[in-house]
């Protein structure tokens, strides 16, 4: 006897690529679909869907869950720009350096002033990361150094000299080298290079850190620790993996010359995204002594070159994070 329909439904319709990206592009859509910020810049904002939103099709037929799924959606000062981003992250996402990026689009807006003219709005669908980045974790490292040694809590929000030389930070730090090489070699100059533009991700911790979760204290730690420890794991452990994130500014290598000198510097300026502090990883020869340049940064806009050797402890605020 036939079950009744109640008890086999049929599979929901995946929704098209296209129409999951645009559904995040309004602030009334995105209260519609339940959607939550996940992180902002100067010029754009990162949403992502709830647990159990549904799936989407991407355009190679492949039916993934809509949490899987974060959108930046923001403005570009030109549909050229705009274009330039997504190809340079579709380049390094070929090269497995960042997220798979699975739709863009972009359309003008009205010129408030002559600055604005020729701006786009614009939106890009790419593959979520459970995080956390590079820059918080190395906190989390010193945190958990400062517990161990029953250190107090004074400068609990700094990075140590000493969490900079655990093995798991220096194999970790030769990954990010490893990626960065990898860029040169995919014709990528990333334009925005520091360590809260490389971030963690977790496969196992993916529908856990879902947004809109609410997990008890308890499931909290357990999530807490899942994640530290298949990063404790190293870049070899297969447990996690480093990715690039934001290729805002990024620009294509041109031919075999730019690629050279750009592999040569490799890790000899890294951009810091505030003005204070240097970046902890942040390195150079000794013998150049130029001080840092002066400029504001942020994680979408303009930022500076510094130039200094690593200190510690470096102290941060707890918001940076």
């Amino acid at each position: 006897m036939p079950k009744d329909d109640d008890e086999n439904p049929a599979p929901t319709a995946a929704v098209p690529i296209a129409e999951a990206c645009a559904a995040l592009s309004s602030g009334k859509s995105r209260a519609t679909h339940g959607a939550l910020e996940v992180s902002h810049g100067a010029n754009a904002t990162v949403y992502a869907y709830p647990l159990g939103s549904g799936q989407f099709a991407a355009s190679d037929g492949a039916r993934r869950e809509l949490s899987d799924l974060v959108v930046k959606v923001g403005r570009w000062r030109s549909a050229k720009s705009f274009d330039m981003e997504v190809r340079m992250q579709r380049r390094a996402a070929m090269a497995g350096c960042a997220p798979l990026l699975f739709h863009a689009a972009c359309q003008p807006v009205a010129a408030q002033s002559s600055a604005s003219r020729g701006a786009v709005f614009g939106t890009i669908a790419m593959e979520r990361l459970t995080q956390p980045t590079l820059y918080r974790w190395l906190h989390q490292v010193t945190r958990e150094q400062r517990r161990k040694s029953g250190a107090s809590n004074v400068g609990a929000w700094s990075i140590s000299r000493e969490a900079l030389h655990e093995p798991v930070v220096k194999a970790w730090e030769r990954e990010a080298k490893r990626l960065q090489a990898a860029l040169v070699r995919a014709g990528v100059k990333h334009g925005d290079w520091h360590e809260r533009n490389l971030v963690f991700d977790v496969p196992a911790a993916r529908a856990l850190t879902a947004v809109g979760r609410t997990p008890s204290p308890l499931e909290h730690h357990a999530l807490r620790e899942l994640i530290m420890q298949a990063i404790a794991q190293g870049p070899s452990g297969g447990a996690a993996r480093m990715l690039v994130i934001d290729f805002e500014g990024s620009k294509p290598l041109g031919g075999m010359v730019d690629r050279f000198f750009a592999s040569m510097c490799i890790d000899r300026h890294i951009v810091d995204p505030d003005e204070e502090p240097p970046s902890p990883l942040s390195r150079q020869a000794s013998s150049n002594k130029r001080s840092p340049a002066s400029g504001k940064g942020s994680a979408h806009g303009t930022s500076r070159t510094v130039t200094v050797a690593v200190r510690a402890p470096v102290r941060v605020s707890a918001s940076a994070t």
